[in-house]
């Protein structure tokens, strides 16, 4: 989010608003509910992908940083202040289908590739989009090609463990 923030917004020395966060028992697994209340933004959820997925949207939404924008090489116009509407008031809705997510077949290629001098970063942004686009498991084809990522990417993505296989009919 500090990443998506300092590519929209241009230096100001008006104040800015707040982006409260609420953690929420009643919303269900990796939901969030967005709401403006006076000049902060509320984002309430109920686990922590749910936080993600908020972020993530609010960033698309009011931010307008799009899910591929480090694959489409999006360019920013940086303003000073973004406007939410007074009564803006959003819930996510549970996902309808569990696994979501990407199998990566191209970390052969992935893994040559620096971005900044780091080869980890064209991995971290692959499983970034997959987040921002409401996935939570990606599994790269060839793992010892893929290098180590950060905590909280998973075991190559954002579920850290694959969904379990069952027999047909098990």
């Amino acid at each position: 989010m500090k990443r998506d923030m300092a590519k929209v917004f241009r230096e100001s020395a008006a104040p800015g608003g707040c982006i409260r966060l609420e953690q929420a028992e009643g919303l269900p697994a990796e939901c969030y509910r967005l709401q403006a209340e006076g000049k902060a933004l509320t984002l309430a959820a109920g686990d922590d992908l749910g936080f993600v997925y908020g972020l993530f949207e609010i960033s698309r939404r009011f931010l307008g940083v799009l899910p591929f924008w480090f694959w489409n090489d999006q360019a920013f116009a940086p303003v000073e202040q973004v406007p939410v509407p007074e009564d803006f008031c959003e819930e996510s809705r549970p996902a309808r289908v569990r696994y979501r997510g990407w199998f990566i077949n191209d970390e052969t290629l992935l893994s040559h590739w620096k971005v900044e001098r780091r080869d980890d970063l064209p991995f971290i942004m692959a499983f970034e989009a997959l987040l921002r686009c409401g996935g939570e498991y990606g599994h790269p084809r060839h793992r010892r090609k893929c290098p180590p990522l950060p905590p909280g990417r998973g075991g190559h993505g954002a579920d850290p463990d694959p969904p379990p296989r069952r027999a047909p009919g098990g």
